[in-house]
């Protein structure tokens, strides 16, 4: 999929989502996952490693990059997150909508399309999106596209490293960023 086309969908996608079942969606989520420690987590399954660990390398990537706070992005099997600790309203919305687009951009199947449509990055950014008024669903979609196009080789290297070692921490994913936490 083009980045126009990407950006399109995920708005589209926030547009009809509706803030009382985002809100919802997020908080059930958010309590399932919340302080889930690594060590109590088996490794993720191969199979599932490289696209979930691209996904929350893009999480990752674009928190580092808008300057938010990043603790911890893990990849474990049943559990993969990006944990970040302080952001504006409007980085955590564009940097819960850097998965969802990369993954359009790379080809995601209908099935997974509809996944991500339902998901809780789309959820966590729509409710972000309701205390921003002054970001647009397509303004947020389409600067989470431009890191994500511009950071691509960033978002591919951290993904390696998390598909290799299962955690890696804002420092360590700030350096391969080549930022600074």
């Amino acid at each position: 999929m083009e980045a126009d086309a990407a950006i399109a969908t995920v708005t589209a996608w926030l547009d009809r989502t509706g803030i009382e079942v985002a809100r919802a969606r997020a908080e059930d989520t958010a309590h399932e996952y919340h302080g889930v420690p690594a060590s109590a987590l088996s490794p993720a399954p191969a199979f599932a490693t490289w696209r979930t660990a691209l996904h929350e390398a893009a999480h990752a990537v674009a928190a580092v990059i808008q300057g938010a706070r990043l603790r911890r992005v893990v990849l474990r099997s049943g559990f993969s997150a990006a944990e970040i600790e302080e952001s504006s309203v409007a980085a955590r919305a564009i940097t819960q909508l850097a998965a969802p687009v990369l993954e359009l951009l790379a080809g995601a199947s209908a099935r997974r399309q509809c996944e991500l449509a339902c998901s809780y990055d789309i959820s966590a950014a729509r409710c972000a999106l309701s205390d921003a008024p002054e970001v647009t669903h397509r303004t947020a979609a389409t600067m989470a596209a431009a890191i994500v196009v511009s950071k691509l080789s960033a978002i591919e290297r951290v993904a390696a490293c998390l598909a290799a070692v299962g955690e890696l921490s804002g420092h360590e994913v700030a350096a391969l960023c080549g930022a600074t936490p």
